[in-house]
């Protein structure tokens, strides 16, 4: 998504083969804080080709050590994870019976997503607010569609169909619109893209231009530094969701174990990437699959808990 971040599948694997592979070898897979400060000092904006190298490590660890990676961050906080279902821009129609199709399933959080249409928008979640009733929690997710003057317009009257939260309305890196927004809705404003780093945390906070932090593992640059950033949300007294980037199994199973062993963790969380690709790379899919009742339980398998199938397991 070229759109979304710098990097690509070829300049992951570029970046990994060129050099960040060689900072690793050498050292011991237990100084995750060393490595990632020796990454970071050969090249800064790479946290996809970061986050491989660190869910690596913690495989590895937990491997050696014959447990779980939750066990190495803290153990468990929840003995299942509550998942949201993510609905794309499309006919009314469509979007209303695939929200039907999967409260159906047993998911009691649907994500609508908005921004390019702002009547539409209203059309949308009204149609499925009316079908799905009172009881189903719904989220709108503009991606920065919205200009700050259309979210000032659109999301007062959003609200009126009892949104759980509202992710990221406007860009980025307005700051002070986000925080426009926070201080003039009653419903939580979730920062989303604005949310890459732990300075970005930081920045958020001292700008109260947020009530809840999406916290994508892999956009981070992996567990450890995840974990940083909903320590110092939970500091700040803000909580947490853990969002997908259409991962595929690995990058599933990361963002799990982060959520399971996490409290900052408090809403219901987007880790369905997997679902929305065919096939997979992992030979444990039964596990991956069981998200299509609303909730992933704990993998208890060493490491990250999973195996990554023999045609995918080495990269020329």
């Amino acid at each position: 998504m070229p759109s979304y971040s710098k990097e690509t599948p070829e300049s992951v694997i570029a970046s990994l083969k060129s050099g960040m592979l060689n900072k690793v070898r050498g050292e011991s897979l237990y100084d995750i804080e060393r490595i990632l400060e020796k990454l970071d000092e050969f090249c800064e904006d790479n946290p996809l080709a970061t986050a491989a190298i660190d869910f690596a490590l913690h495989d590895l660890i937990g491997k050696c050590l014959n447990i779980p990676c939750y066990k190495l961050m803290g153990g468990l906080v929840r003995n299942r994870l509550e998942l949201s279902w993510a609905i794309g821009i499309k006919e009314k129609e469509e979007i209303v019976e695939e929200a039907k199709k999967y409260v159906g399933l047993g998911y009691r959080t649907i994500k609508l997503k908005i921004g390019l249409n702002p009547g539409q928008d209203i059309e949308n979640v009204r149609a499925v607010r009316e079908a799905l009733g009172k009881d189903v929690r719904m989220r709108v997710d503009a991606n920065q569609g919205y200009s700050l003057a259309e979210a000032l317009q659109v999301l007062p009257l959003l609200e009126k169909f009892d949104l759980e939260m509202i992710e990221q309305p406007i860009a980025a890196q307005d700051l002070e619109g986000m925080a426009e927004l926070c201080a003039k809705l009653k419903t939580p404003i979730l920062a989303d893209e604005s949310l890459r780093t732990l300075s970005d945390a930081m920045a958020l906070i001292k700008n109260k231009a947020c009530d809840i932090f999406n916290i994508k593992v892999m956009r981070v640059g992996g567990l450890r530094r995840s974990k940083k950033i909903a320590a110092v949300a939970e500091a700040a007294s803000i909580p947490c969701e853990v969002g997908s980037m259409v991962e595929m199994g690995p990058g599933t199973a990361a963002g799990l174990h982060f959520a399971l062993s996490t409290a900052a963790v408090k809403y219901a969380c987007e880790m369905i990437g997997h679902e929305m690709i065919d096939g997979d790379i992992i030979e444990e899919e039964e596990w991956i699959a069981s998200c299509r009742n609303g909730f992933l339980g704990v993998p208890n398998k060493p490491g990250l808990g999973f195996t990554i199938k023999e045609e995918f397991q080495y990269i020329d």
